[in-house]
């Protein structure tokens, strides 16, 4: 256990002191100031605004994911034919997915309700 321990140390203390060597040796050497402006891809300038493009994101990769969930467990329930043990799996599977789609659509209704109140974003 020790030993699994501190190889690990080793790992994040030697990541945490080659990570600013690199960074440096790519910057040009020493003491060279490049005059390159970084664009920010990000379209908001605030919080609030970064957190509803999170979300947004999330939305737009998490339905489909829902969608493919449900499929999965309904085919799980087709394939159970009966055998009881089978059942158990499909219904975890259709009561998971059911949660996971509920909080997704319950934190988009809830930004939008606050949205729509505060005027947040």
């Amino acid at each position: 256990m020790k030993k699994t321990f501190y190889n690990k140390l080793t790992k994040v203390v030697l990541f945490f002191v080659l990570l600013p060597v690199s960074l440096f040796a790519q910057s040009g050497g020493g003491g060279t100031v490049v005059n390159e402006t970084i664009k920010n891809p990000i379209k908001s300038t605030t919080i609030m605004g970064l957190l509803s493009e999170i979300l947004k994101i999330v939305l737009q990769i998490g339905m489909p994911i829902i969608v493919l969930a449900f499929m999965y467990s309904g085919f799980l329930f087709v394939k159970a034919r009966g055998n009881p043990a089978e059942l158990v799996v499909a219904k975890t599977a259709l009561t998971y997915t059911a949660i996971g789609a509920a909080v997704l659509i319950g934190a988009s209704a809830l930004a939008k309700l606050l949205e729509g109140t505060v005027g947040l974003f």
